[in-house]
């Protein structure tokens, strides 16, 4: 049997050792640190839950603020666009001389488009103009579903 000097194996086993407790070590730091940045998505994503906003919910939020902004402008322009047609029947009216007294009544009535003192109307919509426009998209909605 050969001799085996038990300082050399001692020896050898204790850098084997080492080895391997250096690799544990960085094992170790690498995994607090993948804990410590799971921790801290965590506390975000918890800030973002109990603020109501996910990813999803704020990229909803802002396709729904477009969509209000694109509604509020057509609004605007369909308030713009009846007073124009008002004034444009009531001079065909007055051109063909129809219905003086209707002219009368005509002027007598306020157009619901009113513009501020910057040329630009606030975007407040009136109950007729809500109701025009609602019209106009069941109409449009019932022809290109037919």
């Amino acid at each position: 049997m050969p001799y085996i000097n038990p300082e050399t194996t001692t020896q050898h086993d204790l850098i084997e050792a080492k080895f391997v407790l250096t690799i544990y070590h960085r094992r170790l730091r690498h995994t607090q640190t993948k804990l410590a940045d799971l921790y801290d998505l965590n506390e975000e994503q918890t800030e973002v839950l109990k603020s109501g906003t996910t990813l999803f919910t704020l990229a909803h939020a802002i396709s729904l603020r477009a969509s209000l902004d694109a509604a509020k402008y057509q609004v605007f322009l369909d308030e713009a666009n009846l007073c124009y047609q008002k004034r444009r029947v009531a001079a065909l009216q007055a051109r063909g001389g129809q219905g003086r007294v209707e002219l009368e009544e005509e002027r007598g009535e306020e157009d619901e488009f009113h513009f501020g003192d910057d040329g630009v109307s606030s975007f407040g919509p009136s109950g007729g103009a809500l109701g025009l426009l609602y019209g106009g998209v069941k109409t449009l909605g019932q022809f290109l579903w037919k």
